[in-house]
C-alpha cells in the first residue's frame, strides 16, 4: 500500500498513486512534497534540516518539504535490502539489534515483539512507495511512530496479546 500524504488515501501500488496525484493533486510533486513559509532570521534559517528546497529573503524561509514526516529524525535508512531504524537525531548508546532484514535500536528490542516491529518497518517503505532492495531514507509519519512505541512498550503501554 502507498500513502497519498496530501490527502490520506492509500493505493495498492505506486501506478495507481500517480494517476491519483496527477488527477487530484495537479502532479506528483504537489501530491508529495508541500511549501511552508515561516518567520525567522537568517541564523536559525542556517541551521534548519529536513527540507528538500528552501529560499529565505526579507526575514521569512520558504522551505519545500516531505509531506507525512513526523520528524526528519525518525526513519528507516536502507542500503544493500537492511534497513535501520533510526528514532530521533541521538546515536543509540545501546546499539542494534538485528532482527532480519532491519537493525532497530537495542532500547526498543524485545523478542516477543520482534515480528510486530519488523512488520511496522515493512509498512514504513510500502507507505512511502519503498521496498527493502531499493535503498533511500524512508520517513516515519505519527501513525508509524506510534505503533512502534506501542509495540515496543516504551510509551508505557504494553501490547495485548489476544
Amino acid at each position: 500500500m502507498v500513502v497519498c500524504y496530501a490527502c490520506g488515501k492509500r493505493f495498492n501500488s505506486n501506478a495507481e498513486f500517480y494517476k491519483h496525484a496527477k488527477e487530484v493533486h495537479g502532479g506528483i510533486e504537489n501530491a508529495i512534497y508541500k511549501v511552508v513559509e515561516k518567520p525567522m532570521s537568517f541564523e536559525d534559517f542556517k541551521r534548519i534540516s529536513g527540507f528538500v528546497e528552501a529560499e529565505y529573503e526579507n526575514g521569512i524561509a520558504k522551505l519545500k518539504i516531505l509531506r507525512g514526516v513526523a520528524d526528519y529524525n525518525y526513519y528507516i535508512d536502507v542500503w544493500d535490502c537492511k534497513g535501520k531504524l533510526h528514532l530521533g537525531w541521538k546515536e543509540e548508546e545501546g546499539g542494534w539489534v538485528d532482527i532480519g532484514y532491519f537493525l532497530i535500536p537495542k532500547r526498543i528490542y524485545r523478542e516477543e515483539v520482534r515480528e510486530d516491529i519488523e512488520k511496522i518497518c515493512f509498512q514504513v517503505l510500502e507507505d512511502r512507495g519503498g521496498a527493502i532492495n531499493q535503498s533511500g531514507k524512508y520517513y516515519l509519519d505519527d501513525e508509524h511512530i506510534g505503533k512502534i512505541l506501542l509495540a515496543s512498550g516504551i510509551c508505557g503501554f504494553e501490547k495485548v496479546k489476544k
